[in-house]
């Protein structure tokens, strides 16, 4: 249980009261305090690490470096994406054009989805969203 409070209050702390320490937080406090999390470079380092494991434990099933668009399919898949959204979000992420995704293509999609809040490729990195 001491872990737990520990945790929490780290969270509190770290997430919520920001670094005006704040006693009690808005909605709006709580969004700018995670919006500022995701733009810390130490946490996009983290991020990148994360993805480069994803890439090769889950999306990379052929081993090759790369993600082909079946092996893509399947990745979306495995979130509920239909095969047919596969497309668009598979071309937005191959940046080099060459019909696959390269780890680093992967990584920086992956990364620019959760710490980039302009309207790029990145925005279909799990899929389009469906209203």
């Amino acid at each position: 249980m001491e872990t737990f409070v520990d945790q929490m209050n780290y969270a509190w702390t770290y997430f919520w009261a920001g670094p005006e320490k704040k006693v009690n937080v808005t909605l709006s406090d709580c969004v700018h305090n995670h919006a500022r999390t995701f733009r810390e470079p130490a946490f996009q380092e983290e991020q990148r690490k994360w993805f480069h494991v994803y890439f090769d434990t889950v999306a990379d099933k052929g081993g090759h470096g790369y993600v082909s668009r079946k092996e893509y399919e399947e990745f979306l898949g495995l979130f509920g994406v239909h095969p047919l959204s596969v497309s668009p979000s598979f071309e937005a992420l191959d940046t080099a054009g060459d019909g696959q995704i390269s780890k680093e293509e992967f990584a920086n999609a992956g990364i620019g989805f959760f710490c980039c809040t302009a309207d790029t490729p990145a925005k279909l990195f799990w899929g389009p969203f469906l209203a």
